[in-house]
């Protein structure tokens, strides 16, 4: 459940792939007059996405109904503390890349 919320949280809040197939989707519909689309929840939300796909996943494996909305709302509620893990990963790798970068080039 841990790797479904790292998944859609990279996917849907860092790589913002839904919309940007909507956009593209919509454009070819449009003839390029509507590109800029931000999709509404459930599609375009991080916290409904994990929250649908964990609760599917859970029922699949046959748990209760009560314990596997519980579980899914937990594992949706921890969206944010995902993304904001990923964000500073991310940037202290940059920064261990920049400084790395700035000593071999000396």
């Amino acid at each position: 459940m841990i790797l479904i919320n790292f998944i859609i949280t990279y996917v849907w809040d860092i790589l913002n792939f839904p919309n940007t197939i909507a956009g593209k989707f919509t454009g070819l519909i449009t003839n390029g007059r509507i590109t800029n689309v931000q999709l509404k929840p459930p599609l375009g939300c991080s916290f409904c996405m994990i929250f649908w796909c964990s609760l599917i996943y859970l029922l699949i494996g046959k748990y209760a109904i009560l314990p596997a909305i519980a579980l899914s709302l937990l594992n949706a509620m921890l969206s944010k503390v995902t993304l904001y893990t990923i964000t500073l990963i991310d940037n202290i790798i940059d920064k261990i890349f920049r400084y790395l970068d700035s000593v071999i080039n000396k």
